[in-house]
């Protein structure tokens, strides 16, 4: 879908394995928990002040619409596990969000695909940053955890109540993470055996357990089987993703109504949770106008 730009823009390349923030961190022994910080991760610097919301543009006449999902911190969409999401690298995870002020400094996970005592990835926000993680084993210490994450870099902080364009990337070899449009983060992680995850993918919430709820809007998820973004700067999107040979699931978001969501490669189509019902948002703007 086309989606207006709203000032701010994040594009996020998550890659295997890295860690922190404006460092690099691994978890010996065990990997933190969703909600704590890596060790070895800088405090972050005091974040901008929000301006507040961004203009409606939905009430200028004429202007484009896109349909999105809303996520209130209790609903999520399910697709159900398929062998071709258990991605080794090189892939790519992105999204376009709009995360609610009030909570962006909360833990919430926007695309889900793994269990944290074992395997797979993750893409999210917390501490009002854009995160991905990989999850595995220590190739040194046998059948101990260890994961690596990829975090924005300097200042770099999402704003709440507007568009961002977000991803993850991992090339195989480097974790790198990228935000409106400029690679913040890289890391080549060591010593890490990845694993793949068996279960389902969320969107909206932690795949393994009830928790880590995204608040606000969710469009345009896309996982690929490539590293789509390898340079420093990048062009942010500026209309919806299309299907090409290295897309493995691609949801707009555009249905109109009922409990499903479409996958654009008719491969993996997915629906929300018994009594989680999909809260539509019809006149989104659109890409280029975010």
């Amino acid at each position: 879908m086309a989606r207006a730009r709203d000032g701010v823009w994040g594009a996020l390349v998550v890659v295997a394995a890295a860690c922190g923030f404006d460092g690099v961190g691994t978890a010996p022994g065990g990997a933190p928990s969703d909600g704590g910080v890596p060790e070895g991760s800088p405090s972050p610097i005091e974040p901008p002040t929000d301006a507040g919301p961004q203009e409606d543009a939905d009430a200028d006449a004429g202007v484009c619409h896109d349909p999105a999902l809303r996520f209130e911190g209790r609903n999520d969409a399910i697709v159900p596990h398929a062998p071709a999401l258990d991605l080794v690298g090189p892939f790519t995870v992105e999204a376009w969000i709009r995360p609610d002020l009030a909570t962006i400094g909360e833990e919430q996970q926007i695309l889900s695909h793994h269990q944290h005592d074992d395997g797979g990835w993750v893409l999210l926000v917390r501490n009002r940053r854009i995160e991905m993680r990989l999850y595995g084993r220590s190739s040194i210490a046998v059948g101990v955890l260890e994961s690596y994450f990829a975090g924005n870099a300097g200042n770099a902080y999402v704003m709440g109540d507007r568009w961002a364009h977000v991803a993850g990337v991992y090339d195989g070899t480097t974790l790198a993470v990228y935000y409106a449009g400029a690679r913040r983060h890289t890391l080549q992680p060591t010593s890490f055996s990845y694993r793949t995850y068996g279960g389902d993918a969320h969107v909206g919430r932690a795949a393994y357990t009830d928790n880590f709820y995204f608040r606000g809007l969710i469009d345009e998820v896309r996982v690929s089987s490539a590293a789509r973004y390898t340079t420093e700067a990048i062009a942010v999107p500026t209309a919806p993703f299309a299907v090409d040979g290295t897309t493995v699931g691609l949801w707009h978001f555009d249905e109109p109504s009922g409990n499903t969501i479409v996958d654009a490669t008719t491969a993996h189509p997915g629906a929300f949770a018994a009594g989680a019902e999909p809260i539509r948002v019809l006149d989104a703007p659109c890409i280029d106008a975010r």
